[in-house]
């Protein structure tokens, strides 16, 4: 694994986007799982706020920059990283976002509507039957901080890793991915969702 940089507190990996998806492979593969933080400005400075936003994302399996200015204040460090690596782009070509409708949410809840039930019988039917895994992001409406909202983002997007694990599914075919930004868009009842992507 490539050497380590310090930036604004943060240890970000020098690892170019192919080598980030070689390690996010090989990791489904050994069945190690585990997930990339992708820090940008905004991320750094809520990290030196709060010390729960700094040991979570000390805890990723990789951290890498998403933003030229981690890139810039690097490189005037004489330590400069291959890339900005934005969440979304990894393994871009073999992800499907629009497989499945995404699961909605109450106002301030994460708990499932029986509505939603047929969508997530469908993702577990699907995974049963594929060697597929399946990436799961949760967002809210504008609502509230940002330090709330991620918190509700991820307990939506455990629920509903928690529902496929009770539908039979292996833990090792579901990766939680954590959005840079958890608010999901101007209509908030369309915001507040969990988007679950195929990933071949």
């Amino acid at each position: 694994m490539a050497a380590g940089v310090k930036v604004a507190g943060l240890g970000l990996s020098q690892l170019t986007e192919q080598q980030v998806v070689a390690h996010l492979v090989d990791a489904l593969r050994d069945g190690r799982g585990g997930w990339v933080a992708t820090p940008n400005v905004d991320i750094c400075r809520a990290a030196r706020r709060d010390p729960a936003v700094r040991a979570l994302i000390g805890q990723a399996s990789l951290t890498v920059a998403d933003g030229m200015p981690l890139l810039w204040a690097a490189r005037l460090r004489g330590t400069p990283l291959p890339e900005r690596q934005e969440g979304v782009s990894f393994m871009g070509d073999n992800v499907d976002k629009h497989k499945f409708q995404p699961v909605h949410f109450a106002f301030d809840s994460y708990a499932i509507d029986s509505s939603d039930e047929g969508t997530l019988q469908e993702v577990a039917q699907f995974l049963q039957g594929n060697p597929n895994t399946v990436i799961i992001a949760g967002f809210t409406d504008e609502r509230g901080t940002p330090e709330y909202n991620r918190g509700l983002g991820e307990s939506r997007a455990e629920a509903v890793r928690d529902a496929l694990k009770a539908a039979g599914i292996a833990e090792d075919h579901i990766i939680l991915k954590k959005p840079e930004t958890v608010t999901g868009g101007s209509d908030a009842k369309e915001a507040r969702r969990v988007q679950i992507s195929s990933a071949a």
